[in-house]
């Protein structure tokens, strides 16, 4: 029986009946999805923007907008219920997170984070087919994806590592650090290495179909000077094409390549081989100690994702100790844990 049938008839509640919180739960877990649509309308209308300015009515927002005030009325009301906005007698206006975190032109801005399972969806909705197949879930490959999606992945990721970076290097011995190599997302650790030591040559390493993305994440993410060089893969398999091309450098900054389907590890090999001895190599992975490990479904989240790009074969994730043992096995002599953002991202760093 429930609540809904208990009401209906009068019956007193039984506790060996009814699970009353548990179905209240449930019930926001199945429409949890609508959190995820009302800040994508949120973002995509600019709502969030134009609140930067100051508060408004939803009148004034409305017309400033040119939306709809039926509309946009219940869907302001549901971000400031979220705590996205802030309500105070009949205005609208940003909060202390949105204020932060949602405004486009701001340095900290993580919105694109939300489209990344915006555009997702459909694949995500074919999660009992991964189950049942262990095969990758067709569209969400990193090669052969024509879309938006890997573009908003990259840029949404130097989103979110922009502060750990920033606090990373702020840990680090830089002195010798003259040259450096990373990926796609690798722009923002670029953007704080260049604040410290502005005379660092730096190459750009990318899978060959994804040059294309380069323009928008280096207008999205400006850097003082051009590359040295890009460097572009035609398989993304570290030890037989030309990642890392022919040069030594001082660092290499490895984001979520331990996630590769079947050669992750080269990357760590190929960056001992490009190293100078007293190099240093950079691992930044979801971690199973990481404070993300209090939300253990997150990282269950990740460990998913990454089978709907890999298959059942793709790497499990993995702890920082686990990560720094791949390194010493590797070769580097030094391997240490560095947490950042309050043990969300723990990055483990290498010396050749």
């Amino acid at each position: 029986m429930n609540v809904l049938q208990v009401l209906k008839s009068g019956t007193a509640l039984k506790g060996k009946d009814l699970d009353v919180p548990g179905e209240i739960n449930f019930l926001l877990d199945v429409d949890g999805f609508q959190k995820i649509v009302f800040l994508h309308a949120g973002i995509t209308l600019g709502i969030f923007d134009a609140l930067a300015a100051g508060s408004k009515t939803v009148r004034k927002l409305a017309k400033e907008k040119a939306l709809h005030e039926s509309v946009l009325r219940p869907l302001t009301h549901a971000l400031a219920g979220l705590g996205y906005l802030a309500r105070r007698g009949g205005t609208y206006s940003l909060s202390h997170f949105s204020a932060i975190y949602l405004v486009r032109n701001n340095k900290e801005y993580i919105g694109d984070y939300i489209r990344i399972f915006t555009d997702t969806w459909d694949a995500w909705m074919k999660l009992p087919l991964l189950a049942k197949t262990g095969k990758p879930i067709p569209g969400m490959g990193l090669k052969g994806n024509r879309g938006q999606s890997i573009l908003r992945y990259y840029a949404a990721a130097n989103e979110v590592v922009k502060q750990a970076a920033g606090q990373l290097l702020d840990r680090i011995d830089l002195g010798k650090v003259q040259r450096v190599i990373c990926g796609e997302v690798g722009l923002t650790f670029l953007q704080e290495l260049l604040k410290r030591k502005p005379d660092v040559e730096y190459t750009l390493a990318s899978l060959k179909e994804h040059a294309r993305f380069y323009p928008q994440l280096l207008k999205r993410f400006p850097l003082p000077t051009p590359p040295a060089q890009f460097v572009y893969s035609d398989r993304g398999n570290a030890l037989k094409d030309s990642w890392g091309g022919s040069g030594k450098y001082d660092l290499v900054f490895l984001y979520r390549k331990l996630a590769f389907y079947d050669y992750g590890e080269q990357f760590i090999k190929k960056s001992y081989q490009v190293l100078i001895p007293g190099g240093m190599v950079v691992v930044c992975e979801p971690t199973t100690d990481s404070l993300l490990h209090f939300m253990r479904w997150i990282l269950d989240a990740i460990q998913l994702m990454d089978y709907m790009v890999g298959g059942s074969q793709a790497p499990a994730l993995m702890s920082s100790e686990e990560i720094a043992e791949k390194l010493t096995r590797a070769g580097f002599k030094k391997a240490r844990v560095i947490p950042a953002m309050y043990g969300v991202f723990n990055f483990v760093v290498g010396r050749k």
